[in-house]
């Protein structure tokens, strides 16, 4: 019915924006909307978008499933139900400050070391790498019998190259 169908879509929608409140806590206030769209499993069907910095940024889609896939699933008609799926790479974007969804896809060191970490609470900014492709070099020092303290070997190498290195692994 149309009164089962508006219960099932105030659900939904209250799941959803509790979640981007909730993951997105620390901004003071989140402006979303909920804009109509055509899914072709779901109708009614909408996108959420979140508004940062003046621009809309699409989230997910949702709506509430058609009876022809609950059917399938083998529920019977008495059943109704909502799906949403996330963008997950938009959400990190977003949490993370990252400007191209591209690079997701990418090798680069510099960009996987930003986030490979243990602990997950741990605020990460994106920090920008080059756009040029990863240049590897291997330096050899002769250190005779003296033994270095890795974190004094790091601070030497930043202190002569600077910006230009972008990340050291004393092996």
């Amino acid at each position: 019915t149309l009164e089962a169908v508006k219960l099932v879509e105030a659900s939904l929608k209250k799941t959803i924006t509790d979640l981007f409140k909730n993951l997105f806590s620390n901004s003071s206030t989140l402006n979303s909307r909920w804009v109509d769209a055509t899914f072709p499993f779901t109708h009614p069907s909408w996108e959420y978008e979140i508004e940062i910095d003046g621009k809309w940024y699409e989230l997910l889609g949702c709506g509430i499933m058609e009876h022809r896939v609950l059917e399938n699933s083998g529920l019977n008609k008495d059943h109704i139900g909502w799906a949403f799926g996330l963008g997950l790479e938009r959400i990190a974007m977003i949490m993370y400050g990252i400007p191209d969804i591209r690079l997701f896809w990418s090798n680069d060191s510099g960009f996987l070391s930003q986030f490979a970490f243990d602990d997950s609470t741990r605020l990460v900014q994106y920090k920008p790498i080059s756009i040029y492709p990863q240049c590897i070099n291997d330096l050899s020092m002769w250190m005779g019998k003296t033994i270095i303290d890795p974190s004094d070997f790091y601070d030497l190498v930043r202190a002569i190259g600077g910006d230009l290195i972008e990340q050291v692994i004393l092996i």
